[in-house]
């Protein structure tokens, strides 16, 4: 792993975007799925409309080791590399954190994307889940 960064993110009507670059922020299509690809952003479906979760961003040099934990959900897949830092983006309040991607523009970035504690979120039926309960790791790399 080359870097990473721990963030507590601002989930606001059940999303929040990770956009590779300066691309700009993609046009959500609400969808059952967990996470949607577009161009150089990803959006990120939570399982509660309103709360704060966990994400770890990583920068790693290849395709990451599997993950020994559990996860409830998780997908690969790949994106646009924009010009600048990848970004986290909350839908309400801007960007949250920038993160440094490595040179190449341009080129293509994969991405495995995984979460858990979308199940433990249901089980509240709609009360608010406290900070953390539900959890991401973003891992980036260049194929």
């Amino acid at each position: 792993m080359i870097e990473k960064t721990d963030l507590m993110v601002d989930v606001h009507l059940s999303l929040f975007f990770v956009v590779a670059g300066t691309g700009g922020v993609p046009e959500p299509k609400y969808s059952d799925a967990f996470l949607e690809v577009r161009g150089s952003g990803l959006i990120c479906f939570s399982a509660a409309p309103e709360h704060t979760a966990k994400v770890r961003l990583e920068w790693w040099q290849g395709r990451p080791p599997p993950c020994p934990e559990p996860w409830e959900a998780q997908r690969i897949v790949e994106l646009e590399r924009g010009d600048g830092p990848a970004a986290i983006v909350p839908l309400a309040d801007g960007v949250s954190s920038t993160f440094p991607l490595g040179d190449a523009p341009g080129r293509r970035l994969r991405a495995h994307v995984l979460c858990r504690g979308r199940k433990k979120i249901r089980q509240l039926n709609g009360a608010v889940p406290s900070v953390g309960t539900e959890v991401w790791l973003i891992q980036l790399w260049f194929p």
